[in-house]
């Protein structure tokens, strides 16, 4: 379908995440090749996972020597997926996931306890902090979307935080943060994305916050992260949302289910979905090819001896 389908409305949002923060960072000839290759097979969402790889120029230890983003180079990347119709919308995280930053002396007192991954919730200068960093960062991508991420956020409640989590309950100290990250994104127009896994923990929490968030659902599996808004969650459906949908990727361990006669993936040189959508691998070990169902069910293996390195 083109551009102008129904199918294939701008509306739609279809895309990937990129994790470019547990190890090496694209180069731009990098992100353009993949912003490229999303254009190509007709998706218009790129929401790179950000962490402390961005340069803030109100803090400019954070990912140095990391390979972080200056914001020229942010903005010249979103000029040319804007030729691609490829939509960025960055992913950075506001609660947890700051265990880079928090080992280091200049930050470490702005977490939950000597040690932890998440920001303290209880005094106000981690929140100074954290407004420094989405003022800075949010005008960058002209998205209407911002991504505040929030996941994983398992040191809440365990450190600085942990009396205003037995007096008012784990749910309600996660969601008085996500309405301080809230006001603040909202200054910059944005309609805030994030991860709900903790939501889905601690589901009285969309008692607490904003119905029109979108969320997404963490799926540790193949083929689907899901992604829903606040308000769908609240009616028992979060897999269906009311605003558009994202759809990522994540592995699933036990995938795919091999049998016993089938040797072990040697180095993947190439992976391709079929008709019916079953993957096909390529790969260096004694069964070279090897077709499967989504689900991971065995299909079949060939050529065997017939391939060399």
């Amino acid at each position: 379908c083109d551009w102008s389908s129904d199918v294939c409305s701008s509306d739609l949002m279809r895309g990937v995440t990129d994790d470019i923060s547990r190890g090496q960072v694209s180069t731009m000839e990098n992100f353009q090749a993949i912003i490229r290759f999303l254009a190509h097979y007709k998706m218009n969402i790129y929401m790179p996972y950000i962490e402390d790889l961005f340069r803030f120029k109100s803090y400019p230890s954070i990912g140095k020597n990391r390979g972080a983003l200056a914001a020229q180079e942010c903005i010249a990347l979103q000029d040319y997926a804007e030729k691609y119709h490829v939509e960025i919308i960055p992913i950075f995280q506001t609660l947890g996931h700051y265990e880079n930053l928090l080992v280091q002396e200049e930050y470490i007192h702005f977490g939950d306890f000597p040690g932890a991954a998440s920001l303290d919730t209880t005094r106000e200068e981690p929140y100074l902090f954290l407004e420094k960093l989405l003022d800075e960062i949010a005008p960058v991508f002209r998205s209407a979307f911002f991504n505040m991420g929030a996941d994983e956020s398992f040191d809440v409640g365990k450190g600085a935080s942990r009396r205003n989590a037995e007096r008012h309950g784990i749910a309600s100290v996660h969601a008085k943060h996500y309405r301080r990250v809230i006001d603040i994104l909202e200054k910059h127009n944005k309609k805030i994305m994030m991860y709900g896994d903790i939501v889905l923990e601690y589901p009285t929490i969309l008692n607490e916050i904003p119905k029109n968030l979108v969320m997404f659902r963490l799926l540790l599996c193949l083929a689907v992260l899901a992604a829903g808004s606040a308000s769908a969650m609240a009616k028992g459906n979060p897999g269906f949302a009311e605003e558009p949908i994202v759809v990522e990727y994540d592995v699933d361990p036990s995938w795919p289910n091999r049998p016993d006669d089938v040797s072990p993936f040697g180095w993947v040189s190439g992976i391709a979905i079929d008709g019916k959508n079953q993957v096909w691998i390529f790969n260096r070990g004694p069964d070279p090819i090897q077709v499967y169902t989504t689900e991971g069910k065995f299909v079949r293996t060939w050529g065997k001896g017939r391939f060399k390195d």
